[in-house]
């Protein structure tokens, strides 16, 4: 409460309440002589012209009020005479307030489309560093094989199918670990007749794990399994050979004589044709027995291989065949899913009509 009256402008009351009463006094005074004497201003009565002066002294009192206002306090002094530019300085600010604020939204809006296009662009970057680093290992890892190629040290390229052992249903641990190691023994020798050395000098390693895990998958299992070993890496001359296991079920897939494909030929055939028509339809074998469950080889992608010597007897007959004659190639031998893909070709001409 102390604080409230402290905080009043007495000074300023004072002035007011000091002025007001001279005024009136003065006022008063100049009412009752003029109307002691009778005097009449303006024509008026003087009981009339005690009421003007009255008021003027009423207007006099109150312009003091303002005079002492202006002259001793700058807000009444602005708001007497500077109010309605003030009030056109407000309504100008607002105006250029809200443009600032709106200006400043569309700056945000950008300022975080950016921030957004610069977080994508960082992603880019790092997938794009990560690609980089990915590339020049893959071409580091292509220098070294492009140089171990030239010292003729590759002997098997990663990825590669090694070997493979097939194991019949119900084997007891026995039988899986004499195939395991038959399997071994076939790499090795492999191995040792690409390097040109004996198979006992040959080290062949595969995962204990994986070793282990095959023998428990395949002791007592009721079906006919195949065990392939891939090359892990490549095969270099003088380390040792680092395989891993695939083990995959092991069916009948085509029977002796069951024909692969056939195609009848109206017309005769160049040896240039010939050789065309021919790697055409063993190549559709391919990809029919890989579609019908036959194992293609992991690097080069194919099912099995006819012999050079085969394979041109079959274009040579092609060739002096009078059309129309018909070509059946069949299997040679039942093929399991192991493979491989061994095949018989037959040309077989129509008889003539006359």
């Amino acid at each position: 409460m102390a604080h409230f009256w402290s905080e009043i402008n007495w000074q300023l009351i004072l002035s007011l309440v000091a002025i007001g009463g001279l005024v009136a006094y003065l006022g008063d005074i100049v009412g009752a002589r003029i109307g002691k004497r009778r005097i009449s201003l303006f024509g008026l009565r003087p009981r009339h012209t005690s009421s003007v002066i009255t008021v003027i002294t009423g207007i006099l009192i109150v312009a003091g009020t303002f005079v002492v206002l202006a002259a001793t306090s700058e807000t009444v002094h602005t708001a007497l005479f500077s109010m309605k530019f003030i009030q056109r300085q407000i309504s100008s600010l607002t105006e250029q307030l809200q443009e600032s604020r709106q200006e400043l939204e569309e700056l945000e809006a950008e300022r975080d489309s950016l921030r957004s296009q610069v977080d994508d662009l960082t992603v880019r970057r790092h997938n794009l560093e990560e690609e980089v680093a990915n590339l020049k290992k893959e071409a580091d890892e292509l220098r070294r094989g492009l140089e171990q190629m030239r010292e003729e040290r590759i002997l098997a390229f990663a990825g590669e199918l090694l070997g493979q052992v097939s194991v019949g249903p119900n084997a007891s641990a026995e039988e899986v670990q004499e195939a395991l190691n038959t399997l071994v023994r076939q790499v090795a020798v492999m191995a040792s007749l690409r390097i040109g050395t004996r198979p006992e000098d040959i080290t062949v390693t595969i995962p204990e794990d994986q070793w282990k895990k095959t023998t428990e998958q395949l002791v007592g299992a009721p079906k006919k399994y195949v065990i392939r070993m891939i090359a892990e890496s490549n095969l270099v001359r003088g380390d040792p050979v680092h395989g891993i296991l695939e083990l995959h079920e092991s069916h009948l897939v085509y029977r002796k004589g069951q024909e692969l494909i056939s195609h009848t030929f109206t017309e005769p055939l160049s040896r240039e044709r010939a050789e065309g028509e021919l790697l055409s339809l063993l190549q559709e074998i391919n990809n029919r027995s890989v579609a019908d469950g036959i194992l293609r080889d992991p690097l080069r992608g194919t099912v099995g291989n006819i012999s050079a010597s085969d394979f041109f007897d079959a274009v040579d007959e092609l060739v002096d065949k009078d059309p129309p004659f018909l070509v059946t190639i069949e299997a040679s031998d039942d093929i399991y899913t192991e493979g491989p893909v061994r095949v018989k070709i037959k040309i077989e001409g129509f008889p003539s009509h006359t």
